[in-house]
């Protein structure tokens, strides 16, 4: 251990690594919050629906690291992007049940012309799943929490379907996809992307999931992902056979209170045929 502490590299490694965690910190995750626009084909969607916008929110964390004014300003950034859809993926608040109110508070104020809607991640579960639901839904989400919404858009159908957090509950793909027609289109929401490995998740065109944040620092690539999946893709758009997976960086932080080179953000899928 002496020996290490005399080398030169070990020092300015470590002098590299605090000044990176400093700048994470003082840039702050609200002053780098950006529209991320991501064009997506995706394989049954009708072709009277192309160009269907949703907007993507995930990982608010309120907490003593991100305040509601930080979740305030996603919000209006979704608002302004003015969707069709939007769909929230989980971890809304973070440490106490105190702040469920004034999240959902927050998140109630987003508009799309198709509505809002939602599952939950594995710190609500932790936290009071049930009060956040409520929350939720007396905002005028709809909470698809291993369940389903037929979006008729244009005389055309796309379904909408969530399944509960991988960590903390059991994902039922029946009661997910009830209803739903094969060959349809199907956008699957799951807080944990770690649902593409189950086979009854490629059934759906698009996944959309959070919990990775990125890495929240990546330097080098992602300094750590809590799930199998995000180790290999932190975030962005990809591809598992004929399904698409997309994974937001998120909009807030947990501890260590830090983003370095892994911004927040407020997705904008626009979505087309795969023709």
């Amino acid at each position: 251990m002496r020996a290490l502490l005399r080398k030169r590299w070990f020092w300015r490694l470590a002098v590299l690594a605090v000044f990176l965690l400093w700048l994470g910190y003082a840039l702050g995750p609200a002053k780098r919050l950006r529209v991320n626009r991501v064009q997506v084909r995706l394989a049954h969607l009708p072709a009277a629906l192309d160009g269907l916008t949703i907007a993507v929110i995930s990982d608010t964390h309120l907490s003593r690291w991100v305040s509601e004014r930080q979740i305030q300003h996603a919000v209006e950034l979704a608002n302004a992007a003015h969707p069709d859809v939007v769909v929230l993926v989980g971890d809304y608040i973070s440490g106490s049940r105190k702040r469920i109110a004034p999240c959902a508070r927050i998140l109630s104020g987003l508009r799309a012309r198709y509505g809002v809607y939602a599952v939950l991640g594995n710190h609500d579960y932790w936290i009071d799943a049930p009060a956040m639901t409520n929350a939720l839904q007396a905002g005028g989400i709809r909470m698809l929490v291993n369940g389903n919404a037929a979006l008729r858009i244009k005389g055309e159908t796309i379904y909408l379907a969530g399944v509960g957090d991988l960590w903390t509950v059991a994902a039922s793909w029946v009661d997910a996809y009830r209803g739903i027609p094969k060959g349809a289109c199907v956008v699957l929401l799951s807080h944990n992307p770690d649902v593409i490995y189950d086979r009854m998740s490629r059934r759906a065109d698009l996944v959309i999931s959070g919990h990775t944040h990125g890495g929240q620092v990546a330097v080098l690539g992602p300094l750590d992902s809590p799930c199998e999946y995000g180790r290999r893709h932190p975030a962005g758009l990809f591809r598992e056979g004929q399904t698409r997976i997309f994974i937001t960086t998120g909009v807030g932080v947990i501890f260590p209170p830090v983003r370095t080179f892994c911004p927040p953000e407020v997705a904008v899928l626009q979505v087309t045929g795969d023709r």
